[in-house]
């Protein structure tokens, strides 16, 4: 991080250092309210001590409002759908100060309109400085918002590089441990 090697021990040493990830499977409290998810364990507390949720229930909603979700913070999350819960854990993950944000297929419960707000996002994350890892195996999605690109197959490394100039026919080949065909030599 900030061009230095880093190496955590628990989880909560990496979101402490401006970690935050994004499972594929949303990993909420589904009887919680949005804001109370949102906040979890970070609640804003007023002068004596106490949750102030007027105060989180507007912050909720601002920080949905920038992902383009108009959900009452209070409503339970269980009763949203999946893509919506999504976009809550991706507020989550970006309302904690993160330097840098992992995404685990992110895209594979959002609608195409969800998918276009999470791209606006996470241009939005760049322009702020914040890295995004983003994991997918969807080519386009890649191509489209990816600078650099790590191939790991089967736990092993097998590739980093600069996504400008690879060709996906030479991707694909590294992700699925194929090779290309060698072109025939002319007559």
């Amino acid at each position: 991080m900030a061009g230095r090697p880093v190496r955590f021990a628990r989880p909560s040493e990496a979101q402490q250092a401006g970690v935050s990830t994004i499972y594929q499977e949303v990993n909420l409290v589904p009887l919680m309210s949005v804001a109370r998810n949102i906040f979890l364990g970070r609640e804003p507390k007023n002068r004596v001590g106490l949750i102030d949720f007027a105060r989180m229930h507007r912050e909720a909603t601002e920080l949905l409002d920038g992902f383009g979700v108009r959900v009452d913070p209070r409503r339970p999350l269980h009763t949203l759908g999946i893509g919506t819960r999504q976009m809550v854990a991706l507020a989550r993950a970006v309302s904690v100060d993160a330097r840098v944000v992992i995404m685990d297929e992110p895209t594979s419960s959002l609608e195409p309109r969800e998918v276009e707000t999470l791209f606006g996002v996470i241009e939005n994350l760049r322009g702020q400085g914040i890295a995004v890892l983003y994991v997918s195996h969807r080519m386009d999605e890649l191509y489209r918002i990816c600078d650099r690109v790590t191939v790991l197959r089967d736990g092993r490394h097998i590739h980093t590089g600069d996504l400008t100039g690879l060709d996906r026919m030479r991707l694909v080949p590294m992700m699925l441990g194929a090779t290309l065909p060698r072109p025939a030599a002319p007559a």
